[in-house]
This record gives structure tokens, C-alpha cells and sequence, in this order.
């Protein structure tokens, strides 16, 4: 096929697929209430099964985020194949704003086609079924409209599909963000919100309910022992507040250290986490590494001794595990660097799980193949029952600049996630 009809069919799919989208699984039967920031009644959320997706103490995770926009074809199993040493999925993303109509996807954010509902849920379920958590992320780097959080959608999107919790991904806009340390306490000025959406999230989805947060790589700097922890940016300090007041109300921390530049530790990052969740006394959850097998936005490559590095530390301290940005058949960017399945089955040895052989998926890196060496990921393959490789497109992010000392966590303007292929 001409490289510009490929061009056309992948624009014309991505199109229809950029609408509405969802998840899925089996209905409950005890019921818990379910708090709603609206006018509408609140929804019975169901607690049966939860329980025995319990985070388990002095166990490791080995999480991993699933990509709605990169699922083309849900009926080939991708996400109810995912082994088992994958020990929570958390698939991204659905919006805070969000509707939800069971039955379809429109008003979620899920980047699932209405006409993939059933198959959908039914993999979740099956995906559950083997004891593997599933949970929703809310928010991203896309959808950041917090003021209007509709907690009654999330909590009813969650019965529905029968997610094991709710992943927040609280990244409001960039530059409406801004810390400050006045007597070694940092202050933001999205301390308010993040906070209440913490405490929303909680009270509409109550435990054994999961509610993890994906956490900003510096965000538990600017205080204490950290009060100086490099680099040092504008969003030094966005967590202290918000975990220090609600950090009980969460389940799972997963730091992304992946967005800062080359000055950053996220040993000391992880380190820095732990102490801020002591000073609440309560949090009695458990504090991941993130880690990407790719060149994501901030233009760091993660390398085998990385993640011997870290695999090791997080053993001699017992470590809540790792996490990683994303799951999915990609190939490596670099060569000799680790595809997302070699960083699932590395954790997966080093914490000593079963199975560790096993790929994530069957065509694991299939969805490149043949594909320019400037698509950097498989965003630029679509796949309609089977791989078409695309010629002559990019993918936003595969031009990005290398990472900007004293910019931690800053997303170039263009970025945005992967969901948007744009002609080279």
C-alpha cells in the first residue's frame, strides 16, 4: 500500500478513535456508598472481589500502564493476555470531567470504539479473573479539566467495568502550577485542588476500593533532608500538602521518574516519597518506582544498568516494586536498550515472580515492524485485524528535545500523549 494512503487510513482511524472510549468487567453485589460531587444520587459501588486484590504488605508490584489508544483490535486479547507478573494494569485514561452511559464509551475519555464495549469489559473481566488488578486512570497529560471532576461518572465507569480502583493522574496545565518554600514547607498553588481531588476520589470510591496516584518525579522535594534535592523546578514540592493532609487516603504511589532531567535520583526521589507519607502517620500503602522503556517526553533512554540499579535497591529496602509507563508490543528506540516486555520480565526475576519468560504479548514489537526508523514507537503502525506498518509518519513526541536542566517534569508544548499521528 502507498505511503500516503497508509497516511489516510491511519489519520481516518485515529479520528474515529480520538471520540470516546472505556473499560469494562464483571458486576458486584455488597455495596458501598459512593459520594458524588454533583446533584445526582450517589451510585452503589460494589466491594465483592476487591478484597482479594488486596495490596499485599512485604509483597513487590510490578505495575504497568495500559494504553487505550494503542488496544486497535481488543478482540485479539491483548490486555486479558498480559501475564500474570504484571501485577496491577492500570489502563489510561478517562477524563475528570467525564459521562458515562454503560454501554458506551462517549463523554469517558477511553480511547475505545462504542463498537469494542463488550469485548472490552469481557477482557478486563478475564484479565481479573487470573488475579491481576485492574484499575482506571484518570487525568493525564491531556485531560486536565479537575474544577469539574464528576466523581458520580468515575464511581459509576468503576461498577460498571468492574475495575479494582481508580489510578489519579492530577497533571493540571503545566504552567498553572507554581511552589514555593517558605520556612522549609513548600507551598503550591495547586495545593487546594489536588487536595480535594484526593479526598473526592476517596469518598466517592470507598476501600477496599483501590486509589493510587501517579506522582509528580520531584513533587516530595523542598523540605527536610529534600529541602534542597535536585533539580529544583516549579513543581518542587507539589505533593508535600496534598500527601501530608490525604496521603492515607491512598493506596499506591507511583512516582514518575522518568520526566526530569539528568540531574535527578529517583532512588532519592523514592526516598524522599517515604518520609513525606511518615509525616502523615497513616499511609500504610506501598510507594512504586516508574520507569519507561522508551523516549517519552523528556528525552532519557532507560538503560539495562538503570534498572539493575534500581531493582537491586528496591530489594536491599524493601521496595514497593516498579513501575512502568507503558505496556505494549513496542520496540526499542535504541538498540541494545530494553523493549516495555524485557523491563516487565527483568522486574518480574528480580523480585523473584513466576513466569518471567512469558512476553507481554505474542507479537510484542510486531506493531513496528518494517516501520521508518524516525517512527520511534509503534503510535506510527495501526493495526485493523492485522500490522500495517506506516511510512512518512511521526509521532509528536519522537522529535522531542533532550531533557532541560531546571525544567523537571516539563512537557514541551507540543507533547501530548501518543493518541495523535501527524504527517512527517
Amino acid at each position: 500500500m502507498a505511503a500516503a494512503a497508509l497516511v489516510s487510513l491511519a489519520l481516518l482511524v485515529l479520528g474515529s478513535l480520538q471520540g470516546e472510549l472505556a473499560a469494562a468487567a464483571d458486576a458486584h453485589n455488597s455495596t458501598a456508598k459512593a459520594v458524588h460531587n454533583s446533584t445526582a444520587k450517589p451510585v452503589q459501588i460494589s466491594a465483592r472481589n476487591f478484597t482479594s486484590y488486596a495490596l499485599t504488605v512485604g509483597t513487590k508490584e510490578n505495575v504497568g500502564y495500559f494504553a487505550s489508544w494503542g488496544d486497535w483490535n481488543p478482540s485479539q486479547g491483548a490486555l486479558s493476555g498480559i501475564p500474570t507478573y504484571v501485577t496491577t494494569v492500570i489502563m489510561a485514561f478517562c477524563q475528570p470531567d467525564m459521562t458515562f452511559t454503560p454501554g458506551s464509551f462517549a463523554g469517558t475519555g477511553f480511547q475505545y470504539l462504542d463498537e469494542n464495549y463488550n469485548t472490552v469489559k469481557q477482557q478486563i473481566a478475564n484479565l481479573k479473573q487470573k488475579g491481576t488488578r485492574v484499575l482506571i486512570a484518570v487525568g493525564g497529560a491531556n485531560y486536565a479539566k479537575w474544577t469539574a471532576l464528576n466523581t458520580g461518572a468515575l464511581a459509576s465507569f468503576v461498577k460498571e467495568m468492574g475495575f479494582n480502583g481508580v489510578d489519579i493522574d492530577y497533571e493540571p496545565p503545566f504552567d498553572s502550577v507554581s511552589c514555593t518554600t517558605s520556612n522549609d514547607v513548600p507551598s503550591c498553588t495547586s495545593d487546594a485542588e489536588f487536595t480535594n481531588v484526593i479526598s473526592s476520589i476517596r469518598a466517592a470510591l470507598p476501600r477496599p476500593i483501590i486509589v493510587s496516584l501517579a506522582a509528580y518525579s520531584i513533587g516530595a522535594y523542598g523540605w527536610g533532608d529534600y529541602a534542597t534535592a535536585q533539580p529544583i523546578g516549579t513543581h518542587t514540592g507539589m505533593s508535600y500538602n496534598p500527601l501530608k493532609i490525604q496521603g492515607d487516603k491512598l493506596d499506591l504511589i507511583n512516582i514518575m521518574s522518568y520526566d526530569a532531567d539528568n540531574q535527578y535520583s529517583p532512588i532519592t526521589a523514592y526516598q524522599s516519597y517515604q518520609a513525606l507519607l511518615a509525616l502523615n502517620g497513616l499511609f500504610s500503602g506501598k510507594i512504586v518506582l516508574g520507569v519507561s522503556s522508551q523516549l517519552e517526553c523528556c528525552g532519557h533512554q532507560l538503560s539495562y544498568n538503570e534498572l539493575t540499579t534500581y531493582a537491586n535497591w528496591l530489594n536491599a529496602n524493601n521496595g514497593g516494586g516498579a513501575m512502568l509507563w507503558y505496556l505494549g508490543p513496542r520496540a526499542a528506540s535504541v538498540p541494545g536498550t530494553p523493549t516495555s516486555t524485557q523491563v516487565a520480565q527483568f522486574f518480574c526475576t528480580s523480585f523473584s515472580f513466576g513466569g518471567c519468560s512469558d512476553p507481554l504479548f505474542t507479537c510484542d514489537g510486531c506493531a513496528s515492524t518494517n516501520a521508518l526508523s524516525s517512527v520511534m514507537d509503534p503510535y506510527g503502525a495501526v493495526a485493523l485485524g492485522q500490522q500495517v506498518a506506516m511510512a512518512s509518519v511521526k509521532t509528536v513526541d519522537a522529535v522531542l528535545p533532550p531533557r532541560n536542566y531546571g525544567q523537571p517534569n516539563r512537557e514541551p508544548p507540543i507533547w501530548t500523549e501518543p493518541r495523535f499521528i501527524h504527517q512527517g
